[in-house]
């Protein structure tokens, strides 16, 4: 009873997935216009906000899985290696949502606790919250056999479910299954007359495969040699030595900012010798890419931050403030700062 009810809400999602994507988008514009109003009391309105925030990922977590589990699509390879890695083995699979639930949810534990106990109870929860973060990514890391980290271990919708439906409806009407096979296999009809020449080369070229589609899901991300491996693990651990650090030198202190950069050079260094010869996979590539930008975090960190842009932005504040015009993007701004000072997740990057 309980599978078939699963399965009539699963169907239920698929099928009204505009609207339940116009919902999800208005509540959480709801949530932002929270952050912004009640600037007098951020401790009751973040936790409100980021409460809403929280649930409504994690119930996109598994939203998301019905969306990708539906898509059969080979030509988007995030997909399809991170399907493969989840079907490899049950612990893989658990870990995985288990890091993504916590990922989601890790700003509101934060706001929560500092909100109840304050900023010295915080920190030492989100040290906890980062060394399970690691774990998790170490199990994966060697339960994958040393691959690299993708951002995220699931799968993700790349396609809009209404073009999955049309898709399926119209393979429906112009294939055929095979008894002994099972595979599904377009009518004789379909190639017929000048008409449909565009039906038969839209289809040969549906067919056709590229080296990321051709290839088998788990070489779309390889193995790690030695010394990528060592990049990789550094890399996973750098939150947890950041924190750490932060806890024996305090975040006036620019020591855990310069030793967190440095660890974070020597990761790409680790790599550098697979970039300049172009041997990296597509997934690879478009990882390190995603992890280059996650370096701006390092410009709203403490000290670098308090030190040589928050001058400047307390100087624009006050231009805007005796603006008519401008003045209205003072609170945006002043919303920014606040979590910049007051939350670990609003910097970290990771």
């Amino acid at each position: 009873m309980a599978n078939i009810n699963l399965r009539k809400y699963e169907d239920f999602v698929f099928n009204h997935s505009s609207r339940i994507s116009t919902a999800d988008n208005v509540i959480r514009r709801m949530t932002h216009l929270i952050h912004g109003r009640y600037k007098g009391n951020y401790k009751d309105f973040d936790f409100v906000a980021e409460s809403i925030y929280g649930a409504l990922n994690v119930l996109n977590i598994y939203h998301e899985s019905i969306f990708a589990n539906r898509e059969r699509s080979r030509s988007d390879p995030f997909n399809r290696y991170n399907k493969n890695m989840l079907n490899s083995s049950p612990l893989y699979k658990q870990v995985a949502y288990s890091l993504s639930i916590i990922q989601n949810l890790e700003v509101l534990i934060e706001v929560g606790i500092n909100r109840k106990f304050g900023s010295k109870v915080r920190y030492q929860v989100v040290t906890q919250i980062e060394i399970i973060k690691a774990l998790c990514r170490l199990v994966l890391f060697y339960l994958s056999n040393k691959r690299m980290l993708l951002s995220t271990p699931l799968p993700e919708r790349k396609t809009d479910p209404s073009v999955i439906v049309k898709k399926e409806k119209e393979e429906n009407k112009t294939t055929w299954i095979g008894n002994r096979t099972g595979k599904k296999i377009k009518n004789v009809e379909f190639l017929k007359g000048a008409k449909n020449s565009q039906n038969v080369t839209d289809y040969v070229m549906s067919q056709a495969l590229n080296p990321d589609s051709a290839c088998d899901a788990r070489d779309l991300v390889r193995p790690l040699p030695d010394i990528r491996a060592f990049g990789e693990i550094l890399y996973i651990i750098k939150p947890v030595a950041y924190l750490l650090l932060l806890k024996k030198y305090g975040v006036k202190s620019w020591k855990p900012w310069i030793i967190s950069l440095a660890m974070e050079a020597v990761c790409y260094a680790s790599t550098a010798n697979s970039l300049l010869n172009n041997t990296l996979t597509s997934l690879e590539k478009q990882e390190y890419k995603r992890r280059a930008l996650l370096l701006k975090y390092y410009f709203i960190r403490k000290p670098f931050f308090d030190e040589l842009i928050r001058p400047t932005m307390v100087k624009l504040i006050d231009f805007m403030q005796d603006n008519f015009l401008l003045k209205y993007g003072t609170g945006f701004i002043e919303f920014n700062l606040h979590n910049w000072d007051n939350f670990y997740y609003a910097t970290s990057g990771m």
